[in-house]
């Protein structure tokens, strides 16, 4: 966002004067934090001019229209965003379509946003790599705004999770069933205007994420919670008589996929003992 001290111009519209001080400053949005590592912050003016900082000021000697540039780097991700500035006469901004009356000006790639969390995971828009989405769990995905008001009027969501599966509503859920980067797209209408909003999914796989129930057989045929114990029955075995090796039990999970016990299978083995019949003696 910037601003100047006349509030001549700001990221909305207006027209900057020529030689005044505009103060630009990255801000967040839908709960980031900065405090939750490191980043810096690298703007570009439009007119070979730069700055790093988080707040910095710029002024313009001439008059024109400048796309100011910011990318923000918090040590695994690139966050790149821009703004139009408009100084003396230099016309207007990026402009804004009409919305309907009550509605805060919509500017395109910068009002409207995507945002999720992953139940399980704890992804979200902001983590790509460092924590993907899983394919064991289903993703609630929300429509959000940047000082703006969907109740302003009736607006439109459709969703396309970039897998040939599509949604509709303001809030809607996906489950990815394979891993990869998936583009999201999110167009929201507004007063027979269409504004897309773009945005990458990245989804890992199950590894790590244990889904809430899984059923194998178990040697007895029944099905059991992987989460059981469990041992063969007891049985004699003749003296001498080598134990089966531990072996692994591997089954169909609720969700289709192939699960595993992680605890071995366990075999009790009692020996059988001989009884040596004892002798009466009889008297003659």
């Amino acid at each position: 966002m910037y601003t100047t001290p006349s509030n001549s111009c700001n990221q909305y519209g207006g027209t900057c004067g020529a030689n005044e001080t505009i103060a630009f400053t990255a801000t967040t949005f839908t709960g980031y934090d900065f405090a939750c590592a490191n980043h810096t912050f690298s703007w570009t003016f439009g007119d070979r001019q730069a700055a790093s900082d988080k707040s910095v000021t710029h002024k313009y000697t001439g008059s024109g229209t400048f796309t100011v540039g910011l990318t923000i780097f918090n040590g695994s991700q690139t966050f790149p965003t821009s703004a139009s500035v408009v100084v003396g006469a230099g016309g207007n901004p990026t402009p804004t379509t009409p919305t309907p009356t009550g509605c805060a000006a919509i500017q395109t790639g910068l009002t409207f946003y995507a945002s999720y969390t992953g139940p399980q995971s704890g992804c979200t828009q902001y983590t790509g790599d460092a924590t993907p989405c899983s394919t064991a769990e289903t993703i609630p995905f929300t429509a959000g705004a940047f000082n703006y008001d969907f109740s302003c009027a009736t607006h439109a969501f459709s969703w396309d999770f970039g897998d040939s599966q599509t949604g509709s509503g303001k809030t809607a859920n996906h489950r990815y069933v394979n891993a990869g980067a998936y583009n999201l797209k999110l167009t929201i209408t507004v007063g027979g205007q269409a504004y897309p909003v773009n945005q990458t999914v990245k989804v890992g796989s199950s590894s790590g994420i244990q889904p809430e129930h899984v059923s194998y057989i178990s040697a007895h045929g029944t099905g059991t919670s992987v989460n059981d114990r469990m041992a063969t029955s007891s049985r004699p075995m003749r003296k001498g008589a080598q134990a089966a090796p531990p072996r692994r039990i591997t089954g169909i999970s609720e969700m289709g996929r192939p699960a595993t016990v992680a605890e071995p299978l366990r075999r009790t083995f009692t020996p059988i003992r001989r009884r040596t019949p004892s002798r009466s003696r009889f008297r003659e």
